[in-house]
């Protein structure tokens, strides 16, 4: 099924790499200067070995680097001293969805010294547009790696540099004692400062069908208290008192928008036992908790809790735009996904309310160019699951893969008056069909 799901629609790619672009990886070298087409970049090295070997099994060819400056690991699909079939075969990519956002560096992908740079690669018979190294062209909202996009404070829970074992070069591989030959954590932002009495941990999230990173907010609970420690980023390392509960045991929960929710509970003493060891590893002194995420099923219904409108207006705050943008991946990964669009509000009152028009491109900003109407909170809800559809067919969505319905204070979660009434304010997406 994921064979046939990542080449279905790609059959003139492998012709094009059977006749054009076949290499064996021995005969490749990420120190010589080179065009590479770049399909994947990842924080973790698991991730990144995890993902060739997918490619491989699917009938194409695939490597990977370390590559310093940029602190990831790219996963390259072909290595060429003729850019003009690297630029080929980065367009011939993207038709397929699967590879969206393949795109082009040249010069050394390991040895950097200092004169690569990225390339937008534009349609066939259009300009082609250089970035300087410091930016990464991509397309994919929720699996970009934005740590390419910014310098980061970085401390090491592993090597300086990591080459694929399948990779034969005269580059020298720096390890340390700690670190196995099979799965290698590159260097991690790290969230805050970690004090030497803390435990050092590191969450893996990984897209299960894809075996792309991630990245979203993870809910660390004391699993004895059942109470909330605190909320960290996946691929962050991160400091974490002892719970003192007794167990020194936590519970690490993903609710990432468009996956399944899932726990995984780790004994902080001993991470890896019986229980844990498909999903929990060690490096150093530090605990790598893996999750493996899927994606919502057909007839499951998530909550936008991480999107929020202006009060009595159908206008998102920006903060909205990070859990939006999951939703745009999840509609963008798979064609045939329908979904309805929920809105709910607090309470049932009637009054004066802003919403977006046709033209109206303001989706996170009260720019005094909106709309201005009077109704119920029912139209009000309604006016908010518009928003969220008007940004997805901004981005590309056809609008008939999305239904609106618009709830008002029909179905409340809390007496509008309760402490936890503010969630009455929600947006839920219903998956119709996959």
């Amino acid at each position: 099924m994921l064979k046939s799901t990542l080449i279905s629609s790609a059959v003139g790619i492998m012709v094009f790499f059977s006749v054009h672009a076949h290499q064996a990886p021995s005969q490749t070298n990420p120190l010589d200067r080179s065009s590479f087409v770049i399909i994947a970049a990842f924080n973790f090295h698991h991730n990144a070995k995890r993902y060739t070997e997918y490619i491989r099994q699917n009938g194409m060819n695939a490597e990977y680097a370390f590559n310093k400056q940029r602190q990831l690991y790219y996963v390259y699909a072909l290595q060429s001293k003729e850019d003009d079939k690297a630029k080929s075969l980065v367009w011939k990519l993207r038709e397929n969805v699967d590879f969206n956002d393949a795109w082009l560096f040249r010069g050394r992908l390991v040895d950097n010294d200092g004169t690569s740079e990225i390339v937008k690669v534009n349609p066939p018979n259009t300009e082609l547009e250089s970035t300087s190294a410091k930016t990464i062209a991509t397309s994919d909202p929720e699996e970009n790696n934005s740590t390419a996009e910014k310098s980061v404070e970085s401390a090491s829970i592993s090597s300086d540099i990591a080459i694929n074992s399948d990779t034969k070069s005269d580059a020298k591989v720096k390890t340390s004692k700690s670190e196995t030959s099979d799965v290698v954590a590159k260097k991690a932002v790290i969230e805050e400062p970690i004090i030497k009495e803390q435990y050092k941990l590191y969450v893996n999230t990984v897209n299960s069908r894809k075996f792309k990173e991630v990245r979203g907010s993870m809910e660390i609970r004391d699993n004895q208290r059942d109470k909330k420690i605190k909320v960290v980023n996946s691929h962050t390392l991160i400091g974490l008192n002892d719970p003192k509960n007794g167990s020194h045991t936590v519970k690490i929960v993903s609710r990432i928008f468009g996956y399944r929710p899932l726990e995984h509970i780790i004994d902080l003493d001993q991470p890896v036992n019986d229980s844990t060891s498909n999903y929990v590893e060690t490096i150093g002194d530090s605990i790598i908790v893996h999750f493996d995420l899927e994606r919502l099923q057909k007839g499951e219904i998530a909550v936008m809790w991480n999107v929020y409108f202006f009060k009595d207006a159908a206008i998102m705050r920006p903060e909205s735009r990070s859990e939006l943008n999951h939703l745009l991946a999840m509609l963008k990964e798979n064609e045939n996904l329908r979904i309805k669009i929920h809105g709910h509000t607090n309470g049932s009152s009637h009054g004066k309310l802003l919403h977006l028009n046709l033209e109206d491109k303001e989706f996170f900003s009260l720019s005094g160019n909106h709309m201005e109407d009077v109704g119920s909170a029912k139209k009000l809800s309604e006016y908010r699951g518009y928003a969220i559809q008007h940004y997805l067919i901004d981005q590309g969505i056809e609008e008939t893969r999305m239904e609106i319905v618009g709830w008002g204070g029909k179905k409340m979660l809390y007496d509008k008056h309760d402490a936890q009434a503010r969630k009455n304010v929600r947006v839920e997406v219903e998956i119709l069909d996959i």
